[in-house]
């Protein structure tokens, strides 16, 4: 309101050009503008709070947690078994790979032993192998000639693969390769026999030894830097036709390249590198050059076939696979930074990323859905709960879900309903109850002024001498006496068969004795509670329909009985009865509500105030029950609760 107030002022002042026009707008302005500001912040503050104390808040965290609770887990398991089962579907690739390597160098190796006898059983070869040494005369060099020019021809033929062929004797050499010739006479001064491959090459007989990590020209002269070509040396004992000793050893070089490219098809980048190493560790053939004959940094461990394992360079972090060949104990090593590897594993990491985040998504919709499938119904069974609550009874919910929910809204539904009958009936009955209480008022009748006139006329009859008007005006006094004594509902069952009493015995003077009667009630039951005044309406109805209509003697029987928690009051008499059509009425009109019209004509309505008494006071369960038969009686049953003597 002050608010309100402060701005109404802005304005009028404008309106009146007083002071500064254009600072009083924008004070208004502001003012309006901070309290739309301020309603709006409010508004959606409160919103959020509603919304995060609501069970749909509740059931979305929920959801939530199951689905951190699954999916993180879950995905961390399957990423890392993908990850597993990728490593080892890379590592069994490379492993046939390797096979694949293996079968191509024995394949090479193969080809190299053909060669090899092919060119042992030459003719010229066999002689220069009958030959212990080489002399300078005409035949003997002519002799070495043909083996030059048969060295000469096979290294021609073969590509450019096979790189040279020496023949190692006891006392000379000779061999060719495809740029220079070489005869030596001076026995073992080559270093061939010096490191020992001569030797290792007559014990390794009838197999073949293969050497690697040398170049050519270390069969010539070591110190030519032209030709540092790497070779791989098939190294194998030989011998004439005729005889079984060794006589010399054939040393077959073949170009490291063509070794190389038994394998290096299977390098697909420049990072992945691969290589060869012999029973000592050295490098014999590598896809890096630069190895060439050096120690290899990575070594197998000792009589595994094949492994793997992961090393660190610097900040990268390398896989080394190594596999083992058969035949003679070299090792293909192959080195990759574990990025390669990794390739697959991080397309794996993007599909487990999207697969996360499609869930989550997916789970946010689901959950919004569910979520309101549940609370809408809630929501509205909330709404409408308050409106009753607000008075605004017998309201329903017409969307009746299909599941636990809809038995929910159904017994909210029949409960509105059922407390808008029972508030109307309620209504009704205290309505009814205050028209009994007022015509109770009415007919009220001054107790003083009733005893003093009821005394007087007993005297007046006690001085003429009229016994039976003393009797009738005493029983009048007795019936009147519980009327006004007490306002307590209840009397005990003795005081009202005293109360019938002194009625039936005002009834006799008036009906001539004509009616007798029988009390038929256990003395443990005489003390028990009972409405007042419901049996003597009852004891009316017969009198009036009994002896009223007939001459003879009508005999009333009134027994008390008890059946369970119940009592029931049995009133027999031996009029005329009720005819069929009349009794059908009557127990019809039991349950209908006493009429001011009823009242004030003050017929039928004695069986009907009864019952109406009984069921106002204990319910629909209980109440009168009639059965006549025309011309032989009528009995009447009412059935009450048990009431204890000390019970109100």
């Amino acid at each position: 309101m002050h608010r309100l107030q402060r701005e109404y002022v802005f304005l009028q002042n404008v309106q009146k050009g007083n002071g500064d026009d254009n600072r009083r707008i924008s004070q208004a302005m502001a003012l309006r503008s901070d309290g739309g500001c301020c309603r709006v912040r409010t508004f959606r503050a409160g919103r959020w709070r509603s919304f995060i104390h609501s069970m749909g808040f509740e059931l979305l965290v929920y959801y939530f947690a199951i689905w951190i609770v699954v999916m993180i887990p879950g995905s961390y398991l399957i990423y890392n078994y993908s990850t597993h089962m990728i490593q080892k579907q890379s590592e069994k690739y490379i492993y046939e790979q390797f096979r694949q390597s293996e079968y191509n160098i024995q394949s090479l190796q193969s080809e190299v032993e053909k060669l090899y006898r092919v060119f042992l059983v030459d003719s010229g070869v066999q002689e220069l192998l009958k030959t212990s040494n080489i002399e300078t005369t005409y035949e003997s060099i002519e002799q070495q000639q043909n083996v030059l020019k048969k060295i000469s021809d096979f290294t021609s033929s073969y590509n450019d693969s096979l790189n040279s062929i020496y023949l190692f004797s006891k006392n000379f050499m000779i061999g060719s390769s495809k740029t220079r010739s070489i005869v030596n006479r001076q026995g073992q001064s080559h270093p061939f026999y010096s490191d020992g491959l001569y030797a290792k090459a007559l014990a390794a007989y009838p197999k073949a030894v293969w050497y690697g990590g040398i170049t050519e020209n270390w069969f010539y002269d070591r110190n030519d830097d032209k030709n540092k070509g790497y070779v791989v040396s098939f190294v194998m004992g030989a011998r004439t036709l005729l005889e079984a000793k060794l006589s010399a050893v054939i040393v077959f070089n073949i170009d490291e390249r063509e070794l190389r490219s038994t394998y290096s098809k299977f390098i697909s980048s420049p990072d992945d590198y691969m290589y060869v190493i012999d029973t000592s560790g050295s490098i014999i053939s590598s896809t890096r050059t630069d190895d060439l004959g050096k120690k290899a940094a990575f070594t197998p461990k000792a009589g595994v076939d094949f492994s793997s394992y992961t090393v660190t360079e610097g900040n990268t972090k390398k896989r080394v696979v190594y596999y083992r060949l058969q035949d003679n104990g070299w090792y293909v090593i192959r080195e990759f930074p574990n990025k390669l590897l990794q390739s697959d594993v991080l397309v794996l990491q993007k599909i487990v990323i999207f697969i996360f985040v499609s869930s989550l998504i997916l789970i946010a919709i689901v959950s919004l859905f569910s979520m309101r499938r549940i609370t809408n119904p809630l929501s509205a069974l909330a709404r409408k709960m308050k409106d009753i609550g607000k008075g605004n009874l017998g309201i329903t919910i017409k969307h009746v879900p299909r599941n636990e929910l809809g038995l929910v809204v159904t017994r909210f539904n029949e409960m509105s309903l059922n407390i808008q009958e029972l508030v109307t009936q309620n209504t009704e009955a205290e309505r009814e109850k205050k028209e009994l209480e007022i015509e109770a008022l009415q007919n009220q009748i001054n107790p003083h002024f009733l005893y003093n006139t009821l005394n007087m006329i007993k005297w007046m009859a006690m001085i003429n001498k009229s016994d039976n008007i003393v009797d009738s005006v005493v029983a009048l006094g007795n019936i009147l006496h519980p009327l006004y004594s007490t306002k307590e509902p209840f009397g005990t069952v003795r005081e009202e068969m005293d109360y019938l009493e002194n009625y039936i015995k005002i009834m006799n003077w008036r009906f001539n004795n004509k009616i007798s009667y029988t009390i038929d009630i256990p003395e443990r039951l005489m003390d028990e509670r009972i409405i007042k005044f419901i049996l003597q309406p009852v004891i009316e109805n017969c009198v009036v329909h009994g002896v009223g209509r007939s001459s003879n003697q009508i005999e009333i029987a009134i027994r008390l009985e008890e059946a369970g928690e119940d009592r029931l009051v049995h009133i027999h008499d031996n009029g005329m009865g009720i005819a069929s059509d009349r009794l059908a009425s009557i127990r019809s009109s039991l349950n209908e509500p006493l009429t001011k019209w009823d009242r004030e004509q003050k017929k039928g309505i004695g069986l009907r105030n009864v019952n109406r008494r009984i069921q106002l006071n204990f319910g629909e369960k209980y109440g009168i029950a009639i059965e006549s038969v025309e011309n032989e009686g009528t009995e009447i049953v009412i059935k009450l609760p048990q009431i204890s003597i000390k019970q109100d």
